[in-house]
C-alpha cells in the first residue's frame, strides 16, 4: 500500500488538464457521466496523457481511451459485497466472463508486476486478507472468515468478524437466512438476534465504537449569498441514472428518468409557470431547457435537479446537467426563466 494518499478524482481531472499527470486508469469509472463537471472532464480528456480504461461495460469514455482491459463484472467472478448497512456478504462465481476478461484484481496484479511492483496477491482470498490487514473498518474481515458458516449471511463491517448472538423471539427465518435455511434446516441459530449491546462494537484496529461516535468539528464555510434573480442550484441523485451498470442493461435502461428542474411551488408562481411547463436553466456559462415540477418539499430559493440522467432534447451525449456545476465553487446559482 502507498505510504501517503494520492489525488483524488478532481485533483487528477485538473492535473491532467494542465499537463502535469502523464496518465490516468479509469476503474470501471467513466467521468463523462460520473463526475458533475463538464467542463473540468472536457479538458482533462483532450489532454495528451494516456486513458487506460478497466471496465466490464461499454461507456462513452472509450471513445477517448488508447488503451482498454475487459474485466468481469460482479457475477462473473468471486469476491465479496458490502451493502449500505455495512454488511459484508460473499459472492460467487455464476458464470464464466466473456472473452478474455479478467477480474480486476488480476488486471491491477499484471499493471503493477508491469512496474516491478508485486502486490502479493494470487487469489481473491489474498486480496481480502490485505483489505482486512489495511483498512480499520474492514478488520477481521478476513478469508478464513467467509470461507466459514459463521459468515454465511454476511458479517457487518466493524464488527470485527464477531457474531454473537443471543436468544430473542423474532421471524425464524430471519435468521440465519434464506440460504442457510434452504441448504440446512433452520439450525441451533434459528430465532437469535444480535444483542443491542452488542451493536456498540469496538473496533480492534481503531478503537472506536460503531454507534455513538462523534465528528470533530468542522467549520462551515463561508457561503454567498444568492442574489434576488438567481435560485441555489441543489444537485441530487436517482437511483436508476446513466451509470455504466444501468446504461449497459437493456432491462433497466427504460427506468432512468429525463431531467426535471424542481422547485417550489411559490418561486414557480413568480414566474408564472407550472408544472409541465418548459422553463429555462441558466448559468454564467451554460443554458439548459427543461419541464418544470412544483414541489414542496423544495426550499424556497432553490431548485433540484438530478445529475446524471438524459437531458431531453440536449445535443450532449451523456451527463448534460454537469455543464451547470463547478467543482472548484462553493456553490452554483442558477436563473428560471419561463419559454
Amino acid at each position: 500500500m502507498p505510504g501517503k494518499a494520492g489525488r483524488g478524482t478532481a485533483e487528477q481531472l485538473r492535473a491532467l488538464a494542465e499537463g502535469s499527470q502523464n496518465a490516468l486508469v479509469l476503474l470501471g469509472a467513466d467521468p463523462l457521466i460520473d463526475v458533475n463537471d463538464a467542463s473540468l472532464v472536457a479538458r482533462a480528456l483532450h489532454g495528451s496523457a494516456p486513458i487506460i480504461a478497466v471496465t466490464g461495460n461499454g461507456s462513452p469514455v472509450l471513445a477517448h481511451a488508447q488503451v482498454i482491459l475487459p474485466a468481469s463484472i460482479s457475477y462473473e467472478r468471486p469476491g465479496t459485497t458490502t451493502n449500505i448497512e455495512g454488511r459484508v456478504s460473499r459472492l460467487g462465481q455464476k458464470m464464466v466472463a466473456p472473452g478474455l476478461a479478467w477480474p480486476d484484481w488480476m488486471i491491477a496484479a499484471e499493471l503493477a508486476r508491469e512496474f516491478s511492483y508485486d502486490m502479493n496477491v494470487s487469489v481473491v482470498g489474498d486480496v481480502t486478507d490485505q483489505i482486512a490487514r489495511v483498512a480499520p473498518s474492514f478488520a477481521g474481515l478476513d478469508a478464513a472468515l467467509f470461507d466459514s458458516a459463521r459468515a454465511r449471511d454476511g458479517v457487518v463491517a466493524g464488527s470485527g468478524g464477531s457474531l454473537a448472538v443471543v436468544p430473542a423471539l423474532i421471524d425464524p427465518m430471519a435468521t440465519p437466512g434464506m440460504t442457510s435455511a434452504d441448504e440446512f434446516g433452520l439450525g441451533s441459530f434459528a430465532g437469535v438476534v444480535a444483542n443491542e449491546a452488542d451493536e456498540q462494537t469496538t473496533s480492534p484496529a481503531t478503537g472506536s465504537t460503531l454507534s455513538g461516535a462523534t465528528l470533530g468539528s468542522v467549520a462551515a464555510p463561508e457561503v454567498p449569498a444568492p442574489d434576488n434573480y438567481s435560485l441555489r442550484l441543489v444537485a441530487t441523485r436517482t437511483l436508476y441514472d446513466m451509470g455504466s451498470t444501468v446504461s449497459s442493461s437493456p432491462s433497466l435502461q427504460a427506468l432512468t428518468p429525463n431531467a426535471v428542474v424542481m422547485a417550489n411551488p411559490y418561486d414557480l408562481d413568480r414566474l408564472g409557470v407550472k408544472t409541465g411547463d418548459r422553463v429555462r436553466l441558466r448559468t454564467e456559462t451554460t443554458t439548459l431547457n427543461l419541464s418544470v415540477e412544483a414541489d414542496t418539499g423544495v426550499i424556497r430559493g432553490t431548485v433540484a435537479l438530478n445529475v446524471n440522467v438524459p437531458v431531453e432534447g440536449s445535443e450532449v451525449h451523456g451527463n448534460a446537467v454537469a455543464s451547470l456545476l463547478d467543482s472548484t465553487a462553493l456553490v452554483t446559482d442558477v436563473r428560471l426563466e419561463s419559454l
